[in-house]
This record gives C-alpha cells, structure tokens and sequence, in this order.
C-alpha cells in the first residue's frame, strides 16, 4: 500500500481515464481501500436486506504471532445461485470464549444493517469447526446464538473438517501410514541435497517428468492425495536412481525395501 504513490508516473503515462492528479501521499493507497471497502459494505447492505435467508459460516486460527482471529462468512441464494461475501475478520483482543465470539458476532450482523428480528427471521444456519466453544451443548456458541437470537437457526459442523478428522483416523492405518511415511521419506531424501536432486533429474530424462515432489505441510487438510500421485507419476524414475545408488547411500536401502 505505501508504493502506490509511487506509481503515479506509471499511470499517468498510461493515460489512465480519470487520473487524480493531485492528493498524493503516502496513505494514498490506504484511503483509497478504505474507500473501497466502504463500497463493498454499503453493498452487502443492500444484498443482506433483499435476501430471504442468511446463512453463516464461522472459523477461529491462530496466526504465527499467536494471535486469535475468526473469520466470518455471509451465504445466501439469488435464482438458485449461493453466493458468498466476507463479514468480517476480528481479532480476538480478549479470551476466546463463546460469549466473546457471540458479541462478535452480533456486532458484525448490526454493523451490516440487521437488527434483532432480522437477524431471527433470516440466519437459518451456522457452520463451524467442531470445536467445544462452537458446538458445547451447554455453553457452546450455537446455543447462545439459538437461544438469544436466532431460534430457528440449524447448527452445522463444517464438513472440510470432519473429514479432515476421519482422514487423522485412516492415516493410523498401517497401509495409509506407511505410505504417509514413504512420501516424507523420499522427499527429505531429495530435498535435502542438491547433488541428489540433479541426478535425479538427469536420470528422469526420457523416462518420466521429472517434476519436484512436493512435501507434506501439516496445514494443508488432506494433502497425502496430490503428494502420492507426484511421487508415482516419478515412480520409474525414482526407484532406478536409488537402484544405482543402493550401495553408496544407506538411505537408499530403507526406501527401496
């Protein structure tokens, strides 16, 4: 956002239609977002009153400062269509409880033009991620917004994530975990020296792709898939190398057997 003042001389050149030529500085870049944001929410506005029903979608992540936010998504339908809009991402300044994350919430509703019979008669639905402060029958977060503000509103447990924990419960098989294994193995093999990594390029050619492998991140859900597939489609070109290299390396011996 600072650089955007310094592309004045770029666009102008371009001839760019409407071109301010004055009021330049080095927040121009931020005012003109805030502007735009107060369009895209005077627009979700207009969209939130015309929309029979609401639905909403709710998940909380730390980021790398270990700081907590949640992010806060609008669903409706328009001629059969569901469209998605962004309500809102909030710092969690203060503990993540279920009563934080309802005020939260509510804040955001009232802030995008809904009232308390509004926001009764049109939130329908709410998914989330599964976890205690979400779902609790107690003091859960659903349960305070059905029982304080929406009364008809279903209660979701997000998909994505109840697979991705089914997914934590197959990979303990010994068939998924071995291949999980092999996977990270035979990358960090690779990985780890290039030298390793042009042979294994050089013996490709002609044979397979010779495309990278791709590691395993934790934070991608379900990654084993696409990870699996790189590593057979380089099958061939993988288990000669390491054939050729089965008495040089030690490490060579634990994959290829």
């Amino acid at each position: 956002m600072t650089d955007y003042p310094d592309h004045m001389k770029f666009l102008s050149f371009l001839q760019v239609p409407n071109f301010p030529s004055y009021h330049w500085s080095i927040t121009s870049g931020w005012e003109w977002a805030r502007y735009l944001a107060q369009v895209e929410k005077d627009d979700l506005k207009e969209k939130i009153a015309n929309a029979r029903f609401l639905a909403l979608s709710l998940d909380e992540v730390t980021a790398i400062d270990n700081t907590s936010w949640i992010c806060m998504r609008i669903y409706m339908v328009n001629d059969h269509i569901r469209h998605s809009y962004l309500l809102g991402i909030k710092n969690m300044r203060e503990n993540s409880t279920a009563e934080n994350i309802y005020w939260l919430i509510l804040n955001d509703l009232k802030k995008s033009g809904m009232d308390h019979l509004m926001i009764a008669k049109k939130l329908v639905c709410v998914g989330e991620d599964g976890a205690s402060i979400m779902k609790g029958q107690s003091n859960g977060l659903c349960v305070k917004l059905q029982l304080s503000t929406s009364p008809y509103m279903l209660n979701i447990h997000c998909m994505a994530h109840r697979m991705n924990l089914a997914f934590k419960i197959v990979s303990k098989f010994p068939s998924v975990s071995k291949v999980e294994d092999l996977v990270r193995e035979t990358h960090a093999y690779f990985s780890r020296s290039p030298k390793q990594y042009l042979e294994f390029q050089q013996f490709a050619d002609g044979v397979t792709d010779g495309k990278k492998l791709l590691k395993d991140v934790d934070t991608r859900w379900i990654s084993l898939n696409g990870l699996a597939q790189r590593l057979f489609s380089e099958f061939k070109s993988l288990v000669g190398l390491m054939y050729e290299n089965r008495y040089n390396v030690d490490k060579t011996q634990n994959l290829l057997y």
